[in-house]
């Protein structure tokens, strides 16, 4: 890892991390966060270079170039999107593992076939970590880990849900799923072809100010919105 003055481009510090470092630089305070190939995670000061914790996943963290594994923070948590649907959640300050979630098992997380990641990567709110896989949403207590609630909806292409509020979206196939974040149940059904011939299915949605808007087909954007 690299650190380089933007004004003068001169080198500021190096570290050497012992293996092929996978994800950018991820900041948390004065910490930089670094996912390596070995499934070992570092915390570097930012200042400094100077390695601040690691902690060593293991096997269902490790990954190569091909495997494009996923790290980030949402809701102060640092996030690792596993192989075989394993999900971990440290501490960014301290690089403690807060918990993790097998891919198998009760309240697991959804995931695919094996080694494959077919979830989508956390997206926080109310407490809440929310995971989408290809049928089904898990709603995790983002301090324990612990599943809160699970629904099966159509299977759909495991995208990453919105939240607006007190509700979730999900787009899958032609129609979308609007569930209560708190709860899990579903409080609206839609179904794209409502408002117009659709031959494909969602591409990709997102949320803006209460109003849905998702790209149907190649050449079709629809907004949706509904109440609370």
């Amino acid at each position: 890892v690299y650190a380089v003055d933007v004004t003068t481009g001169n080198a500021r510090w190096q570290k050497r991390t012992g293996a092929g470092v996978m994800t950018d630089p991820m900041p948390a305070g004065d910490v930089l966060a670094v996912l390596t190939a070995d499934g070992s995670l570092l915390g570097l000061d930012a200042a400094t270079g100077r390695e601040r914790w690691r902690n060593e996943l293991g096997d269902d963290a490790a990954t190569d170039a091909r495997e494009g594994l996923a790290a980030g923070i949402a809701g102060g948590v640092l996030f690792v999107d596993g192989l075989n649907g394993a999900l971990f959640a440290v501490d960014p300050a301290t690089g403690r593992l807060r918990w993790k979630k097998a891919g198998s098992g009760p309240g697991s997380r959804p995931t695919g076939s094996a080694g494959e990641r077919d979830s989508s990567f956390p997206v926080v709110s109310g407490g809440l970590a929310l995971v989408a896989g290809e049928d089904r949403i898990s709603a995790l207590d983002l301090a324990t880990g612990a599943a809160r609630w699970e629904r099966e909806v159509a299977r759909g292409r495991g995208e990453q849900p919105l939240i607006s509020g007190s509700l979730v979206y999900h787009s899958a196939g032609r129609g979308m799923h609007v569930l209560d974040l708190r709860t899990g149940r579903t409080r609206h059904e839609f179904d794209f072809r409502d408002l117009g011939p659709v031959l494909g299915s969602a591409r990709h949605c997102t949320e803006y100010k209460g109003t849905v808007y998702c790209a149907v087909d190649d050449t079709i954007v629809q907004a949706v919105r509904f109440t609370e």
